[in-house]
């Protein structure tokens, strides 16, 4: 008895409260359960919607009663005037949207846009099929006009001879895969191409002030050489390059020095030994056209009038080997060094020279220092 007190006093308070809330359960103490709404009270509510303009919810609010009530005189009218007004608006919706997928594909996109925004704010529809379609269809519309803002900007950037920048708003444009990518691919060659223009004018600028350097100390083999190169680039620089090349010529005074340094002497006229041989004057004179076209820059005439007299077997056949290979180091040197050929074709006239005239010393003041640097290579070939 005294174990059922002591667990009374513990828990009694807990025991009596729950009895109590039953009881209060089993006697309605908290009010009866709301009954279900009936038929008319939920037609009433249908009409609500329905004068409300909420023709979504108000057709689908008429279908479930004419589930309960087919064919009931209260509910049809409403039924079909809801359900029509909501089949309307949806075909509206639609009709917006398609409209705006036309204007999008043939470019209209500020028309396009209003449409898709018509679509995002249409009211009357609880689960308006289009409008997330819409929002996506802006947010493209937005990333094609920043599209066309930079790629009218880059376009802008490159007339006005701003490359680098034009370089930034083309590249994106290029790599995506939206209307002006390959119009903006082409750009990026045409920049391309520009600065490589760029690149080799400031490369003759460099040439030509190397050129005018060399003239004003005096150094005339290599501002001729300077020169050429400029003039063979062409541009701006090249009549003025044209001019230098003309004072060089008179002030080295070629033909003066030809007759001191190349032929001091006109060599005594053998007995020609053949009737149709020509005399050794007439090779010399092939020597001194050689290279007077030579300190003129006519390369082609050098060639030609030097080869003459080494095939005439002319008494300065070192000289004349010399030259040519000059001539062909030369046209080396002009080609950017990249013409192999006329490196190996001078080379092996330089060799010649020497096979000639073991004691042949190149008139070095004459000729441009890459010239002798060449000739150095054919004196000491590298070793196999």
């Amino acid at each position: 008895m005294r174990g059922w007190i002591n667990w009374f006093r513990n828990n009694g308070s807990r025991y009596l409260w729950c009895l109590c809330l039953l009881a209060a359960v089993v006697l309605g103490v908290f009010g009866p359960a709301p009954a279900q709404e009936s038929f008319d009270q939920r037609l009433e509510r249908a009409k609500d919607l329905f004068n409300n303009a909420k023709m979504d919810d108000a057709c689908d609010a008429f279908q479930q009663l004419d589930k309960e009530k087919p064919g009931d005189k209260q509910t049809q009218p409403y039924l079909k005037m809801s359900c029509a007004q909501k089949e309307h608006l949806q075909k509206s919706e639609e009709d917006l949207f398609n409209q705006g997928v036309q204007f999008f594909n043939q470019g209209q996109l500020d028309d396009a846009r209003q449409k898709f925004e018509q679509v995002g704010r249409f009211q009357g529809l609880k689960d308006p099929r289009y409008r997330n379609k819409a929002l996506d269809y802006i947010k493209q519309i937005d990333t094609r006009q920043n599209e066309e803002h930079a790629f009218q900007e880059g376009v802008k950037l490159f007339n006005d001879g701003k490359y680098a920048e034009a370089q930034t708003r083309f590249n994106p444009l290029a790599q995506g895969g939206g209307p002006h990518a390959g119009e903006a691919r082409s750009y990026l060659t045409k920049i391309g191409e520009a600065l490589q223009k760029q690149r080799d004018a400031e490369q003759v600028r460099q040439t030509f002030d190397e050129g005018v350097r060399f003239y004003n100390a005096k150094d005339y083999a290599n501002a001729y050489f300077a020169f050429a190169k400029v003039v063979k680039a062409g541009g701006p620089k090249a009549a003025e390059a044209q001019v230098y090349l003309g004072k060089i010529e008179q002030a080295r005074k070629v033909e003066e020095a030809q007759a001191k340094v190349v032929a001091p002497t006109e060599p005594p006229k053998p007995p020609p030994s053949k009737p149709d041989e020509r005399p050794p004057a007439v090779s010399d004179q092939s020597l001194r056209a050689g290279l007077k076209a030579y300190f003129a820059g006519d390369l082609d005439v050098a060639e030609q009038n030097l080869s003459n007299y080494i095939n005439q077997n002319g008494p300065k056949q070192a000289l004349a080997y010399f030259f040519r290979g000059a001539t062909h180091g030369t046209r080396f040197y002009l080609s950017g060094e990249k013409d192999s050929h006329e490196k190996e074709v001078a080379v092996s006239d330089f060799q010649s020279a020497k096979t000639h005239d073991r004691a042949f010393q190149p008139p070095a003041q004459y000729v441009p220092r890459k010239i002798m640097a060449l000739y150095s290579v054919a004196e000491n070939p590298p070793s196999q």
